[in-house]
């Protein structure tokens, strides 16, 4: 195994995201990411930088929601960032 795969695998594991829906985002069948993660293999190196932009998006969004979520679960979200009418984060980019 090479260290894309590994590294892919730890995320996916880290973020709980499904391999259906992954591949489903990235726009490739469920074998060819188990490939990358199991088998050694690299996306095409055409479409490499565009998967793997994906891929990056894709797991930072999944980080950014589960962080949150454990912050609300544990009441540690600043009062300056909850909109106290709805007691949701209210962010602003």
């Amino acid at each position: 195994m090479n260290a894309y795969g590994t590294l892919l695998k730890k995320l996916i594991r880290f973020t709980n995201i499904k391999l259906t829906n992954l591949a489903e985002i990235v726009g490739y069948d469920t074998s060819y990411i188990s490939k990358w993660c199991n088998k050694g293999k690299l996306p095409a190196a055409k479409a490499a930088p565009n998967v793997n932009k994906c891929l990056a998006d894709i797991f930072a969004r999944e980080i950014i929601i589960q962080e949150e979520a454990t912050l609300l679960r544990n009441s540690m979200l600043p009062d300056h960032m909850m909109n106290h009418r709805s007691h949701r984060p209210s962010f602003s980019f």
